[in-house]
């Protein structure tokens, strides 16, 4: 097999914007952008930019403080402040739909699970889709250290405990109320939910 050059044509960006470093919690870009009806979303000077992504002219801008991780689901955007604010924001014109205020600390991961969209940020914060009312909260001594998952009604959480080892416990939690269904040792994620069976390492 001989080694032999393709030509190629130079590859030029349309366009390029500059947005906010991330830090090593986004090494893997889970987050960092959105996109979805036509515009690329993500965080410059601390506000959520909207670019058109064709032309990459700003659509709108909103909030200040604010920080990745990004959701873009259904024409609404989600997006958290370093206090730990969680904001809907249309998407189509940059207008707040909601903001919640509850207490916590900045998130590290925004998921959609049904009507509900959890905060990860070491605790779990549940969130009504639409209004943007805490549900519930789901806290551990040694916080959740993995991204967590929600399936099959189950939202599932890692920490480690540390005695006389360290081992991981998965916990399991209701996604509608947040009750703690079980726990299980030496379990860890990434787990899969699978006609009411929960499938880890």
């Amino acid at each position: 097999m001989s080694s032999a050059s393709i030509p190629a044509k130079e590859i030029k960006a349309q366009w390029t914007a500059a947005m906010d470093t991330v830090s090593d919690d986004y090494a893997m870009g889970k987050g960092v952008v959105a996109a979805g009806g036509g515009k690329v979303f993500f965080i410059q000077t601390g506000q959520l930019v909207a670019l058109n992504v064709q032309t990459g002219a700003r659509a709108w801008k909103f909030g200040s403080g604010l920080q990745a991780p990004l959701l873009y689901r259904s024409g609404v955007l989600y997006a958290a402040s370093k206090t730990g604010a969680v904001y809907a924001v249309n998407a189509s014109n940059g207008k707040k739909v909601w903001g919640s205020q509850a207490a916590s600390q900045g998130a590290v991961q925004l998921v959609a699970d049904g009507e509900r969209l959890l905060a990860h940020n070491g605790d779990i914060q549940a969130y009504g889709l639409k209004d943007g009312k805490l549900l519930w909260r789901a806290h551990e001594e040694n916080g959740f250290i993995q991204p967590i998952v929600a399936e099959g009604g189950l939202v599932l959480g890692q920490n480690s405990v540390s005695g006389a080892y360290t081992y991981d416990i998965l916990h399991a939690y209701d996604a509608a109320t947040g009750k703690q269904l079980w726990e299980q040792g030496n379990h860890d994620l990434p787990a899969a939910v699978k006609d009411g069976t929960v499938i880890s390492q």
